[in-house]
């Protein structure tokens, strides 16, 4: 089928009245953005030099110092728990260790009886069967126990990583807080001076 393209300039009016709503909408929307754009930089040029604007964003690092300082106490004590817990389980550690000696040395006192005694074969054989059980369990307990000390060392290090990080950013806040001051102290002793001539000034014109 062939197309002439004198049949498009019959549908073209039809075509621009579907699309003049999506322009027009288009148009609508850019001219808000602007005005709103135009808006916001009129307040910042506002703004900019306002003197209570500027204390309010130094001020607002103070309160990040703040915040990072109260992370650094909560990282110390998760580190001084974690320490606290890695002492519990290496002293479990070593307690199952001294148990696991004492069975052997119970376990072949037991056999050397049970060469002596040959009455008592059934007996010993009980014995060295629930020593050897209670030998595996502690064993098990003691690789368990090696698990979490593995673990808590991780987690150990994680914390210490993490605190150095944030004493940091506290120092570097510190700096901030350091610096404001002074700039607050100048600016306030600015205004004061400022205060006084202008009070002088008055004075001297009422004279």
């Amino acid at each position: 089928m062939r197309v002439y393209p004198e049949s498009f300039h019959f549908y073209r009016p039809t075509l621009e009245a579907i699309s003049w709503p999506k322009q027009c909408k288009k148009l609508k929307d850019q001219r808000t953005a602007l005005a709103m754009i135009q808006r916001n930089i009129r307040k910042w040029m506002v703004l900019r030099n306002w003197q209570w604007w500027k204390l309010y964003t130094k001020v607002k690092s103070l309160l990040n110092a703040a915040r990072a300082e109260d992370e650094v106490k909560k990282a110390e004590e998760e580190f001084a728990k974690s320490k606290e817990e890695l002492a519990k389980v290496e002293k479990i550690k070593k307690e199952l260790e001294e148990r696991c000696v004492k069975l052997q040395r119970e376990k072949e006192d037991a056999v050397l009886q049970l060469a002596a005694e040959g009455d008592t074969l059934g007996d010993m054989e009980e014995t060295i069967e629930n020593l050897t059980k209670q030998k595996f369990e502690y064993e098990a307990q003691i690789k368990e126990m090696e698990s979490r000390m593995t673990e808590e060392e991780g987690n150990a290090g994680k914390l210490s990583a993490q605190k150095q990080e944030l004493e940091a950013l506290a120092a570097e806040r510190n700096e901030n807080i350091t610096g404001l001051e002074y700039s607050l102290s100048t600016t306030v002793r600015y205004n004061h001076q400022g205060i006084l001539y202008n009070e002088t000034a008055f004075k001297f014109e009422l004279q």
